[in-house]
This record gives C-alpha cells, sequence and structure tokens, in this order.
C-alpha cells in the first residue's frame, strides 16, 4: 500500500507500485494517475495467517545495508530512505532485499501499463526519475520499467491451514448474541450461513451485519432468498477474515423459472489461487412443489460442479435440505466431482435425526478435523453447526489450462445497437473488451462487456458481468450494407475470439436523404473538374459530407472543386476517315459516393 507521514491515509492493498515523481509513490485506482501518497510499504503476503514483508535500502554491490523497514520513500533519483527520526530520513540508492517477518527471502518482477514487459525477479531496484524504476543487468542504467511488484516469497512456505464453519442459524431466533458466541468460541476463517434474517425498514436489522461486527469479521456477502412478507428474507451468506471478491447468486432454477432459492458464489486467494466458495440452502420437503424445486436444486449444482475447471478449489456448503440417501443427493454426491468432508473424518457427532448440512470441497487439501455440534436445550438454532479444518497437501495445483473467451454476437436494431456477451472462462469474475471491426477491416471501436445478464450466468454458470451493448457509429448508418465483426479480448495472453454469430451482415437507413446536384467546371480528353452540392432531400439545407471517387481513392468534399481523371480507352486512328486524321475514343463512366454524417450515403455515375 502507499501513505502519508505517520502512516496516515493508507490505500488498498495493491501488487503493482510506480512513482510518478519523488515522494509521489502510486497505486492503481482506475485512474491515469492512481492513488499516490509519499510511502509506500506495509507489505504482506497474501493468503491465510499472511505475515509481514519489510524491506531494506542499501548502496551498490548490496553494501551498506540498513535494517528491515515496512515504509520507504523516494527522495530523488537513486535514493531511496528510511524513516529514522529526522527529516530527511536514512537514504541509499538501492531498496531491496524484502524478507518476511518469518525469515523468507522475498523477490520482484518490473513490468510497464498492463503487465507488458515484465523482467525480473530481482532483489534490488532503484528509482530513475519518474515513472522509471530499474533493476541490475550488467549494464551502467540497468533495465527499467515503469511498475514494480507481483513479488514473491522464496524458499518453501508453510501449508496452508483453513477452518471453516457452516450453520443454519434459524434466522437468530434464539438469541444473535449466542450464534456470535458460538462462532468466536470456534475461530473459523471463513462461516458459510443461511436462514439469516436481513429485516427491512422499518426494522432495519441485517444479521449478517450484525454478526460480522460481533465477530470481527471484516469481509461478508449476502444475497437475499425467501422472503417474509412485511418482516424482510431469509438471506444466504458468507463471514470472512480474508478479503472476498465480487459475489454472485446462482438461482435455483425449476421448470425454466426461478424460485426462491438461491448459492451465493464469492472468491478468496489462498496462496495465490483463487478459490470459490459457495454457500446455499435448498428448498426444504415441506411441500411437493418444495420438493421438486429440491430435485431440480441438486440436478442444477451437479451439472454446475462438474464443468467447473478442475484447477480451481471450491468450497461449497449450507442447508441442502436432502437425506443423504435421497436419490437426488446421492447423483449429487457421484456426479458433482466434489468431495463430502464427512467422508473424510467420520468422527462426528451423531444426530436425531440425522441433519441435512453439508460441507463439500475440491482441492488438494487434507480434512484434519470435522466436528458438529447437534442442537440441544441450550444451543441456539434447530440445526448443528459443521466445523472442518482444511490443510493442504501435495501434489501442487495442476497447470491451468488455459481458454479463448467465449461470447454471442445477439443482434443489432434499427437504432444501429449491438447487444450480445462475451468471457473468459480462464477469470470468468472479470469483465473482457470487445473489439469492433467493420468491412472485414475498418476498426470502429471498443466497449467493456460489463452489463448485467443473469441469463448468461445461469447457462454458462460463471459469476459476473459480462454482457454489452455498443452504439455502431453514426457514419455507417447510412442506407449501405455493412458487415460487423466482433472479438472478444483474452486477458490471459490467448488468442482472441471471433463471437459466435459474427460477422453480422446489417443495413440500417439512416431516415435522412441527401439531393445531389453536379456542376463541370472543367473537362478535358483525361481530366475533369467538378463541384458536387449536397442538400437535404427535404428541406433543401446544404449538407457538409465527403466524396469518393470510387477505384480512384480520392476523396474531396461537398461545395468544393473536384478534379478526377476519366479511364479513356483510346483506338488507332481511322485512315478512312481523312483528312483529317481523328482519333475516337470510349469514355469509362465513374461512380460517385457522397456521405454525410446522419444521412444515407448517395451514390451514382457520370
Amino acid at each position: 500500500m502507499v501513505f502519508d507521514d505517520g502512516y496516515t491515509n493508507q490505500s488498498s492493498i495493491s501488487d503493482a507500485v510506480y512513482f510518478a515523481k519523488a515522494s509521489t509513490a502510486c497505486v492503481p485506482d482506475g485512474t491515469s494517475q492512481g492513488n499516490c501518497h509519499k510511502w509506500f510499504g506495509r507489505c504482506t503476503t497474501i493468503g491465510v495467517n499472511p505475515k509481514a514483508v519489510k524491506f531494506r535500502v542499501f548502496n551498490d554491490g548490496y553494501s551498506n545495508q540498513t535494517a528491515l523497514v515496512d515504509a520507504i520513500y523516494i527522495n530523488s533519483p537513486n535514493l531511496s530512505c528510511i524513516p529514522d527520526g529526522t527529516p530527511k530520513g536514512d537514504c541509499r540508492r538501492w531498496f531491496g532485499l524484502a524478507e518476511t517477518d518469518d525469515g523468507r527471502k522475498s523477490q520482484c518482477y518490473l513490468f510497464n501499463d498492463g503487465n507488458t514487459e515484465k523482467i525480473g525477479p530481482t532483489q534490488a531496484i532503484y528509482y530513475a526519475g519518474p515513472g522509471k524504476v530499474c533493476m541490475p543487468d550488467g549494464s551502467a542504467s540497468g533495465a527499467c520499467r515503469k511498475w514494480f511488484g507481483q513479488c514473491e516469497v522464496m524458499g518453501a512456505q508453510e501449508p496452508i491451514r483453513l477452518r471453516v464453519m457452516v450453520w443454519n442459524i434459524e434466522e437468530g431466533s434464539r438469541g444473535i448474541d449466542k450464534i456470535a458466541a458460538q462462532i468466536n468460541n470456534q475461530n473459523p476463517d471463513l462461516v458459510l450461513l443461511n436462514e439469516v434474517l436481513n429485516q427491512g425498514w422499518p426494522w432495519g436489522n441485517n444479521q449478517t451485519l450484525e454478526l460480522a461486527k460481533k465477530t470481527n469479521m471484516p469481509y461478508y456477502h449476502w444475497v437475499n432468498t425467501v422472503a417474509l412478507g412485511i418482516t424482510g428474507y431469509k438471506a444466504v451468506a458468507v463471514l470472512s477474515k480474508l478479503p472476498l471478491e465480487q459475489a454472485f447468486e446462482h438461482k435455483v432454477m425449476y421448470n425454466g423459472k426461478e424460485t426462491a432459492f438461491a448459492v451465493l458464489e464469492t472468491s478468496i486467494l489462498l496462496g495465490d489461487v483463487k478459490h470459490r466458495i459457495l454457500s446455499t440452502r435448498f428448498a426444504p420437503h415441506n411441500s411437493d412443489q418444495h420438493a421438486l424445486e429440491n430435485i431440480a436444486a441438486l440436478q442444477q449444482f451437479t451439472e454446475l460442479m462438474k464443468n467447473r475447471d478442475k484447477t480451481v478449489p471450491i468450497i461449497f456448503g449450507g442447508d441442502f435440505n436432502a437425506r443423504e440417501d435421497a436419490p437426488a443427493m446421492q447423483n449429487f454426491i457421484a456426479n458433482s466431482e466434489l468431495i463430502s468432508t464427512a467422508t473424510r473424518r467420520p468422527d462426528l457427532e451423531a444426530c436425531d435425526p440425522t441433519p441435512p448440512d453439508y460441507l463439500f470441497y475440491r482441492g488438494p487439501y487434507e480434512v484434519t478435523t470435522y466436528q458438529r455440534r447437534c442442537p440441544g436445550p441450550d444451543f441456539p438454532s434447530d440445526h448443528p453447526w459443521i466445523v472442518v479444518d482444511f490443510l493442504e497437501i501435495g501434489p501442487p495445483y495442476p497447470e491451468p489450462q488455459y481458454q479463448e473467451p467465449i461470447g454471442y454476437l445477439d443482434a443489432i436494431n434499427n437504432m444501429g445497437v449491438v447487444n450480445g456477451w462475451s468471457l473468459d472462462p480462464d477469470l470468468p469474475d472479470q469483465s473482457i473488451d470487445i473489439h469492433f471491426y467493420l468491412d472485414g477491416g475498418t476498426f470502429i471501436g471498443t466497449i467493456n462487456a460489463n452489463k448485467s445478464r443473469p441469463d448468461v450466468n445461469r447457462v454458462t454458470g460463471y459469476p459476473g458481468n459480462h454482457g454489452f451493448n455498443f452504439q455502431i457509429p453514426i457514419q455507417y448508418i447510412d442506407g449501405r450494407n455493412h458487415t460487423l465483426y466482433a472479438y472478444g479480448i483474452d486477458i490471459t495472453n490467448n488468442n482472441n475470439r471471433l463471437l459466435t454469430g459474427s460477422p453480422l451482415s446489417f443495413t440500417i437507413s439512416s431516415g435522412h436523404k441527401i439531393s445531389v446536384a453536379v456542376v463541370s467546371n472543367s473537362k478535358t480528353k483525361t481530366k475533369e473538374t467538378v463541384t458536387i452540392k449536397a442538400v437535404d432531400a427535404v428541406t433543401g439545407a446544404p449538407l457538409n459530407g465527403t466524396i469518393l471517387v470510387k477505384g480512384q481513392g480520392l476523396i474531396g468534399s461537398t461545395g468544393s472543386p473536384l478534379t478526377y481523371t476519366h479511364t479513356i480507352l483510346e483506338r488507332d486512328c481511322d485512315e478512312a476517315r481523312k483528312p483529317p486524321c481523328r482519333y475516337e475514343y470510349s469514355e469509362i463512366t465513374t461512380t460517385f459516393t457522397i456521405n454525410v454524417p446522419g444521412y444515407d450515403s448517395y451514390e451514382f455515375t457520370r
């Protein structure tokens, strides 16, 4: 992060820093300048039990090294400084030689905008001037780029340990403080909750927010599911000690329609690997309709989980409202390609009746503890909680199989608005850019596919916003036939993809017509100079447009003289016509196209 004196005005955590000038360290924030402050530092590793990472400053040859510190500022080129109680600080040429607080060394990379031209890793960096940091490469100046960051810890790293709790809290009806006390006693990293009460006005009671505060879990998401009339909703939620990425709601579908039930999906980073986190409550078997909806939910999420990228770990828990021996539940266990945590550690406490609460996972983990606390007289819910401890084991994660974007060019309406969707399956949380070309090669614009498309989320199983609406530039709404090409732009260095449904031909009239008058100013055997005047066909108002002479690549302006060349086919002298000898020739007609923005194109021959 970056910050000002006294660790004030701290930015968000970032893995990229550049120096706009001396005393100005910046992290990305979506603007051209970035979020800038005097110091950078307070770095940590990512994941469970993060470790502090500190830097030194030193001179050439790694001489005159300072102690490890968590704050550095740039005084001037070749001068990086750490706090020492003086206004200037203790300064050296280089910064680097980073270490975690458990003694592991760290190294960083240098790169340009968009993570391009990446070099490194290195343990030594110096500031060479605004927007320029350099690392040693054997030359006098070193190899330089704009940004530094994406630092990584060297050597062995302790395995990931993760504690997850799953609980149906029965709307907190037996005391939200008792619920919070149970969570605090178990000290989980993640809590997957369901039947969480979310009351609107005038009560204003949101149990997700209340529990997040009472359990000191700063990261949380929730989605409303079953409506409780005027009193609010039952919700599913996630509480976390670790930063959560964007949340997405998967609606449970039955007979092509949305039900009141849903799955909340979000993500966390553990060991630099994204993990999918899903929390749910499916329909209870309290009516024939709900029983059918429960079966449909298990079938829907069996397919969704089975088709997910196998290199991405998954943790999926909640109240499935199904007995383990139910056919639909058996199908989920057998075919979702997830593992039941209960089968890995069968030392669970027996509950009567057997509860319908489960925690499933996928990934290189061992279940070291499975605990279940059954309801009793003093227990604050009619459902048990489940607590599972995960320990990372080998082998390491498989190498990801990167994919090209997918998507569809849906349609173009009569106003020239193009709609469709596209996403990169490798990073489906992120919205990608779409590039548009016309008639085979003319680039006409780009747009980010960041519109909400719940239908795409349901069909693909991927979260995020991936729809787009693109306006065809007005000069191509001209009554002429055009062909549109739309490409999804890959964000993991694979090929860009021509969207399905593309190319797409269209002819859209602007609704405005041009009338043309041609005045010949001069004419020879091979050249002619004309003035072409264009007016609105209805009002007669003069129009300023461009003129294209077909085959000659000439472009002129309406109302101004334009000289073009006749194409002449000459014949030999006809001796029979002497005297005098005459040369006969044939003049080939010339095609003109008049273009005026907002009007249909006008074409004529002369």
